[in-house]
Formats: C-alpha cells, structure tokens, sequence
C-alpha cells in the first residue's frame, strides 16, 4: 500500500500524451514508463517492479483527462491499452530465481 500511495502521490498533477507514450509531469518534464519509474524510485526508494506495476494501474484505471466526450474517451482508452500492451510485451521475463 506505500508503494501505491507513493506512485499515485508523485503522479498527482501529471497528465498523459498516449499517441507520444509520454506521461507529462506537473514540472513539464515529459518521459516514458521506465523513466517515470526511475524518478519516481530515486525519490521513494521502492523496487522498480511494485512502482511500474503501480503506474501501469495508474494509466489504466486512475488517470482521466478532462474535457472528453465519450468518443474521444474511447480513443484515448485505446491508446492506453496499446501502450501498456506493448510496454509489456517489451519487457524481459521475470526471473523465477
């Protein structure tokens, strides 16, 4: 639960730019997953896995941009989905060690 509060605390303020896979943060930094993972660990001191998982759930169910209609809505849901799909995919297999 730290952890979650942690990720959704440091997100607090960002926005997301899915067609650029980018999460905007409130300094106007903009960077991708790993990156926002790496700030994010460099100020909480949790593992990389707990904050990625976290952000992932936070792209996917927390963040919603304002002002969209349902149609728009959709689309942007879609591009998220996308993104995490294949950030996901990208990423090497956990080692079971």
């Amino acid at each position: 639960m730290d952890a979650l509060d942690c990720v959704f605390n440091a997100l607090d303020g960002a926005k997301v730019d899915p067609f650029e896979r980018r999460i905007i943060w409130p300094d106007g930094e903009s960077l991708s997953i790993d990156q926002s993972v790496e700030r994010i660990r460099k100020d909480s001191g949790f593992d990389n896995q707990a904050i990625r998982s976290h952000l992932i759930g936070w792209l996917e169910m927390e963040y919603t941009p304002e002002g969209f209609d349902e149609a728009q809505m959709e689309r942007f849901e879609n591009q998220i989905e996308s993104w995490v799909e294949e950030y996901e995919n990208d990423l090497p297999p956990e080692s079971d060690f």
